[in-house]
């Protein structure tokens, strides 16, 4: 049988860090909670260490904005202090946080808070993950 080199999120879990990365393996135990985990695949390790060890390169249209961090506990701590559910704050936090890694600070202003809370909002309902979710 030939080695499987590509996992789904709902095909690995994250007792498989070593094959899958730390990454690929929280995304594939988030997946496998039920957590609103976007389709994605993880490419393993040891596809990723053969490659370059055959001296390729990746080449790649896109760019690493940065990465986020999310504390469980934390969230789970303030989705009880705002009144929604887990899904909902874990949701929030990932949208804010991408829209940061994008350029977006509602820190610097009213005007950038505006633009920055409306683009988070029309994310968060277009996944129906309102306030009181």
């Amino acid at each position: 049988m030939d080695k499987k080199y590509v996992y789904e999120f709902n095909e690995g879990d994250e007792t498989m860090r070593e094959l899958l990365g730390g990454k690929g393996a929280n995304l594939a135990g988030m997946s496998k909670l039920g957590m609103p985990v976007p389709y994605g695949f993880t490419i393993t390790t040891e596809a990723c260490n053969q490659y370059y060890e055959d001296n390729e390169t990746i080449e790649c249209e896109y760019r690493m904005l940065g990465e986020i961090f999310v504390s469980i506990p934390k969230m789970k701590g303030q989705a009880i202090e705002y009144g929604h559910s887990e899904t909902r704050e874990l949701s929030f936090l990932v949208v804010h946080g991408i829209l940061h890694l994008l350029g977006y600070d509602h820190t610097l202003g009213e005007k950038e808070e505006k633009e920055m809370f409306s683009r988070q909002e029309l994310v968060l309902n277009e996944f129906e993950e309102t306030r009181k979710a």
